[in-house]
């Protein structure tokens, strides 16, 4: 990506990534850059955002790309709506949100666009939102109040999956590993993430919904969580090769892609992607980790496994709750169920892999 940026409004039309706005940890950006998968190129769009700002939502209707609030100073933000028509290169202004809000998620859904959680500024205090608003694109008659948030989060990652939208991670005086969903105006908690994730990227296909990357406790992560909606648990799914938090994530031909972001050290421009689906880790796959440390897929219940002196090991139930915990090796006397296996050994990164234990 030409422009090094985090907290940027992102959104695809005609197969290409828009990306708008953000942050380079020194100016607020306002220049509007477009790649194109199938030529592999970027290209600068001359009409930028009108209202520069980070920490923005964003979604795209009807072939308009949304940029939704956000922040435009150190302690100021904005309930501004500005949208651009990728086909004729022209930004309009719709309804504004009611109150100024950044760091929120939107997405579209039964055609209208959700407004779900953030925060706002305050005499200098961050006040953390759970508050959800929607508003119809086609009428323009206003924004309206759907049911909160059960935790108010910002920085959170939202989607749709399964008919339902589905928030994730963020912030709330500390990075959350919690995920909620929406449905007939009502929200419900459903299983959690392996990891906590402040600046998550999300995106969902067919069966999966996919948590990449973020913050968790000041350590910015590579890890990426797999959720698989046919059983409601949560898998390792492959690392990115560079940790990165409050980036972009787009799906174009069946390739998600993630583009910039805050890494560990500076604002990134990088930009990686994989086919899709991104199943979870491959059992034969060891992650650095030697040949002998290859995980069985099934062990009957009271298998012992064995590994290497130092070794801990953490076995987590398919809602994410710790159930047992041991050195150097593990006695999976558990009842018949799904389960997951986090091995942390020393110099190499902890490695999660699903196992079922059986009679």
């Amino acid at each position: 990506m030409p422009t090094p940026r985090y907290g940027y409004g992102i959104g695809v039309v005609a197969n290409k990534i828009y990306v708008i706005g953000g942050y380079n940890d020194s100016i607020i950006l306002d220049e509007v850059e477009v790649y194109d998968p199938i030529a592999n190129n970027w290209d600068t769009i001359s009409e930028k955002l009108p209202t520069p700002r980070y920490d923005v939502g964003s979604a795209v209707y009807d072939g308009k790309i949304y940029i939704i609030g956000g922040r435009t100073g150190p302690y100021s933000n904005t309930s501004v709506i500005e949208r651009f028509d990728p086909m004729t290169h022209t930004w309009d202004t719709v309804r504004s949100l009611p109150e100024p809000r950044a760091a929120l998620g939107a997405c579209v859904y039964v055609d209208y666009i959700f407004a779900v959680g953030g925060y706002h500024w305050d005499s200098l205090l961050v006040y953390y939102e759970n508050k959800v608003e929607y508003y119809a694109p086609t009428w323009d008659s206003g924004w309206y109040r759907a049911d909160s948030l059960n935790i108010p989060r910002s920085n959170l990652g939202v989607t749709v999956f399964n008919n339902r939208i589905y928030a994730l991670g963020g912030n709330y005086y500390g990075p959350l590993n919690s995920m909620e969903f929406y449905v007939f105006d009502n929200w419900g908690i459903t299983e959690p993430m392996f990891h906590s994730r402040s600046g998550v990227g999300v995106a969902s296909y067919g069966d999966h919904i996919y948590a990449i990357g973020g913050e968790d406790d000041s350590i910015i992560l590579s890890s990426v969580d797999v959720f698989y909606g046919q059983d409601s648990t949560w898998i390792a799914g492959p690392p990115l090769n560079q940790a990165r938090t409050n980036f972009g994530v787009a799906i174009v031909s069946d390739t998600i892609y993630v583009i910039g972001g805050h890494g560990r050290v500076n604002v990134l421009n990088s930009m990686e992607y994989h086919p899709l689906p991104l199943t979870g880790i491959d059992e034969s796959e060891t992650l650095e980790l030697e040949p002998s440390y290859l995980f069985p897929t099934h062990v009957r219940k009271g298998t012992t496994i064995d590994f290497a002196a130092g070794d801990v090991i953490k076995v987590y139930n398919s809602i994410g709750a710790l159930v047992v915990e041991d050195k150097n090796s593990i006695r999976m006397d558990l009842p018949e169920g799904i389960y997951f296996i986090r091995l942390h050994r020393r110099n190499y990164p902890v490695v999660t892999h699903k196992i079922i234990v059986v009679r």
